[in-house]
């Protein structure tokens, strides 16, 4: 299966919609214009929340950042394994935080499930780049 940079911009356009700190980012990459959206209702800190609570915000602008350091190649496998394993990554971290954090027995069952995939994926990607070198 073939991705264009029109399909990856897709891809980060709908992220960029449901997380504001990656459209920020992605905008900064050559190439990439995408319109700026409009925040979602609750994504920003509420008025008197705990410090700890800028964790699970802080998480999420790592990622965006983490993704857009990410170079192009213009291969569509190893763009798609490059920016997925931040993306990943970030998923793990606001898991994390639910099972430091988080009382709810459904939420923390479903934060480890996510911590176990998301690692194994990492990893399922480290090795398929490791075994398809970028071309030279």
């Amino acid at each position: 299966m073939k991705f264009s940079l029109k399909s990856v911009a897709a891809v980060l356009l709908s992220i960029a919609t449901a997380f504001p700190a990656v459209a920020q980012q992605t905008q900064q990459m050559p190439g990439m214009q995408m319109p700026t959206p409009k925040p979602m209702p609750g994504m920003a800190m509420k008025p008197g929340a705990a410090a700890a609570d800028s964790s699970m915000m802080s998480s999420m602008e790592k990622m965006s950042k983490d993704m857009a350091a990410v170079p192009m190649s213009g291969d569509a496998d190893r763009d798609f394994a490059g920016m997925m394993m931040p993306h990943h990554q970030g998923a793990i971290d606001m898991a994390k935080y639910e099972l430091a954090h988080g009382k709810d027995p459904v939420m923390l069952k479903l934060a480890r499930g996510v911590v176990a995939a998301q690692e194994k994926e990492i990893g399922e990607m480290k090795a398929w780049l490791a075994k398809h070198p970028a071309a030279k």
